[in-house]
This record gives structure tokens, sequence and C-alpha cells, in this order.
């Protein structure tokens, strides 16, 4: 990455760069996270929309309303206006090094509402606090939005936890949520997503890339399930499944 800030990735629809595995994790973890079968998700919205969740359903879970196409978001926008890690200005990752004041991501305050527009504020959430994970190998963010039900989540934390342990570091860029449909399940809400993931770049301590991690391919619109569920003992929603191959 060749600039100084966490970009915003351009919206294409109404309507948050995969974690510890990128793209490599997607026939691993298709048939994870259990959980209710998505509903048929609509057609995204037209481009032009703005990025936080408009139009949402304040109606409780158990409500039924219509599925509605939410904005896009990326990973690092919510992080680009965020404290920076130790000061200074933000480096991005390169191949001699990792990541330098990475940004912190900040949890919106609708997470803490018991609406829709909570529900789809979680998901986008969850992207930018793996973003922040991959470039730092900090799980705080990451696990705060995280159920213990969510297998991928925890295989995220663990692969980049155990990383930059070992002295290596990630380049990376934001996912792009491209479309997010929700819909009401029996434990708070399914999102059917498009996401936008950029090719991503592992590095260990020794210099040159890591093998175990290697370098994942970016992917355009790949499809993804969030399952999210308001947890009373946190205060805010979590991601109780995320699920690569859209299944």
């Amino acid at each position: 990455m060749s600039f100084t800030a966490p970009r915003r990735v351009l919206r294409r629809h109404r309507l948050t760069q995969v974690g510890a595995l990128g793209a490599g994790l997607v026939l691993l973890l298709t048939a994870c996270g259990g959980g209710s079968e998505p509903a048929e998700s609509s057609s995204p919205a037209p481009a032009g929309s703005s990025s936080s969740p408009a139009e949402a359903t304040t109606a409780s879970p158990s409500a039924e309303p219509s599925p509605t196409t939410s904005p896009s978001g990326s990973a690092g926008s919510t992080a680009a206006a965020g404290s920076t890690g130790s000061g200074g200005a933000y480096v991005p990752a390169s191949a001699e090094g990792p990541a330098r004041n990475v940004p912190k991501p900040e949890m919106p305050a609708v997470m803490k509402e018991e609406t829709q527009e909570g529900a789809e504020a979680a998901v986008e959430y969850f992207w930018e606090a793996a973003y922040y994970l991959q470039q730092t190998g900090d799980s705080e963010y990451q696990e705060s939005v995280s159920s213990p039900t969510c297998k991928f989540c925890d295989l995220q934390r663990t692969s980049m936890e155990g990383h930059y342990r070992d002295g290596g570091w990630m380049k990376v860029e934001a996912v792009n949520i491209a479309s997010m449909v929700t819909r009401p399940s029996a434990n708070g809400y399914m999102s059917t997503l498009l996401l936008d993931m950029p090719m991503e770049e592992a590095f260990a301590s020794r210099g040159g890339k890591a093998e175990s991690i290697g370098t994942q391919p970016a992917l355009e619109e790949s499809p993804w399930i969030a399952e999210t569920s308001f947890s009373e003992e946190a205060g805010h929603w979590v991601i109780e499944a995320m699920i690569a191959g859209g299944s």
C-alpha cells in the first residue's frame, strides 16, 4: 500500500478484508457457522448512497420487515477516524516491515441499539476490527464483537496472533462490502454479503513471504453470510457466525 492512511473504498451500492487466512479459508469455512438458512436476497440497491445504513427498521428481531439493502463501507472507514496506536502518522505495511500507528476502530453507538441498523453496524464493525487485527496482531476489537460460537472469528484471531507472535506481519487493505441484504432470523438477523476482498500478503520475521499463510489473491463480490444476535451481557450486537461461500 502506498498511501499514508487507511483508504476509504468507494461505495458501489446502498448498504464493511477477510481475516487471518483470507480468501484461502473460503473452502474450509463454507460449512462452518451453522444457524438457519439464509432467505433469498434482493438485488443490491443503486450506487451513490451514503456509507451509513439507511432507513433501517427499528423493529425487534421478532418482527417481519421486508429485507433491505444497506449501504456499503470499507473495513478502514471507521478505523481512519480512530486514534492512532502510539501517536504519529499512520504508516502502512510493506515488504520491509509491519504497519505502524494503526488507527483503532471505534464501535458505533448504534451497535448498542436492538435494531436492524444496529445489527448491520456490527457486521461493518467486525470487518473494521478484523482489518486492525491483520495490521497489528491485536485481537481486542475483533474479539469484542465476536460470539464464542463464531468459528471463523476464533480461527482468524488464533492465526493472526500466532503470526505476529512469531515476528511476522501482514500487508493488507480494507475489505469493501459491495452489498448487504438483511432479514430477521431466529436469534437476531442474518445478512447476505458480497465482499470485495483485496489481495493480502504475509511476511515472515526473517524476511520474505510467510509460506504458512502466503499471498491470497483479490476477490470481487465474494459471497458471505453473517449471523448476528444482541448480547445482553456485552450490551451490543455480536457476530454469531461469519460463513464464507454464502451458504
